[in-house]
């Protein structure tokens, strides 16, 4: 059995909400550092705020067993419930240095070598924000979003699209039999990757994305052509975080509640019945995008990210966060990745593929 190296001993923490293949991902982590390394694992419960309130318990062989194949939740207890809230405000140094303090006493204190840290934008400025204080971090990334800078696919995303993608694809039978614009809203926060892969997958006839701020006016022409060639549907799927011209960078944010996250959805479909007359409904996909049990590709994908990052304690390569590069795992630096959003670019070759068959943003004609 090899040797410990860097590491001995090193705690591990979700952060955030659930994803697929984040159990596949913990156990690629758990059962490379347990058997290849001999490392021990500590798992602390409600993700950062487990490591600055010292709520951890040391993590075995047998708690991973059968782990690849389940869904998105964690069996160490990520930061969404209730007896464990977020702690999105320990990555600001002007209101976090109680808890940073209290985190540097949990690293202490289990004898600690470094914290594997899982999670999306905000857990990643949390790691960062702990490895300025001396802690040895290093991250995952976590978000159906596929916002992460440095990275070219995240885990879980793979897995939102399929489900977007055979939602999308039950409303075509809809749509055609009672020709109506059947609207679309998927989830993706500031981001358009969501929205893009379904859409293209799933031949939508619009996409609507927060890059590319729409005019409900060339949707409207778009769909008018639609009708002068004799087709009188459509489908439009529309990213939650979307914006119009007139919006500039604000997001649509009227009749948000506790229970209904956007209007946005609805929104675009009455300005779209409004114009163009024809019958227009919404379904909003919501949390569905975010359960069940992860694709292969995403399974196979938290693996690799798992194993690399056991290679990556042992090595002590800390201050760094998992990655993908093309076909191979690679190693970012947090600084480089902290507080950097990862959007859709302009020249984008799905977005290029998209146009070519004739995909509408709501943008003029390239």
């Amino acid at each position: 059995m090899k040797s410990h190296g860097a590491t001995r001993t090193f705690g591990l923490l979700t952060s955030g909400g659930d994803c697929p293949g984040l159990d596949a991902l913990i156990r690629g982590v758990a059962d490379a550092a347990t058997t290849r390394y001999n490392m021990n694992i500590i798992g602390f419960a409600g993700g950062f705020r487990g490591l600055i309130d010292g709520d951890a318990h040391t993590l075995k062989s047998e708690n991973f067993s059968g782990m690849l194949i389940p869904g998105g939740s964690t069996r160490i207890g990520d930061s969404t419930g209730a007896a464990a809230p977020r702690s999105a405000a320990l990555h600001d140094a002007a209101v976090g240095v109680a808890e940073a303090e209290a985190a540097i006493d949990s690293y202490r204190r289990f004898q600690l070598d470094c914290i594997v840290a899982i999670g999306g934008y905000d857990a990643l400025k949390t790691a960062y924000h702990l490895s300025r204080h001396g802690l040895n971090v290093i991250a995952i990334p976590k978000t159906i979003n596929n916002n992460i800078w440095c990275t070219d696919i995240t885990y879980g995303f793979h897995s939102a699209v399929e489900i977007a993608c055979e939602a999308i694809g039950r409303l075509h039978s809809t749509a055609r039999s009672h020709n109506r614009i059947m609207v679309t809203e998927v989830m993706g926060h500031t981001t358009g990757w969501l929205a893009l892969y379904a859409g293209l997958a799933a031949d939508a006839d619009v996409i609507l994305m927060p890059e590319t701020p729409y005019r409900i006016e060339h949707l409207h022409e778009h769909l008018k052509q639609r009708a002068e060639r004799g087709i009188h549907h459509s489908i439009v799927v529309v990213a939650e975080g979307a914006l119009s011209e007139a919006q500039g960078r604000e997001r649509f944010s009227p009749g948000r509640s506790k229970y209904h996250q956007s209007n946005l959805g609805y929104h675009i479909a009455e300005q779209l019945e409004s114009v163009t007359g024809i019958e227009t409904r919404v379904t909003v996909l919501g949390h569905q995008q975010r359960g069940g049990a992860p694709s292969a590709y995403d399974r196979i994908l938290a693996t690799r990210f798992g194993a690399g990052v056991a290679d990556m304690l042992h090595e002590g390569a800390f201050g760094r966060m998992a990655a993908l590069k093309g076909n191979d795992t690679a190693r970012c630096r947090l600084a480089e990745v902290a507080g950097m959003l990862r959007k859709v670019p302009p020249q984008h070759d799905l977005l290029t593929a998209a146009r070519a068959v004739g995909t509408c943003f709501g943008t003029p004609p390239a």
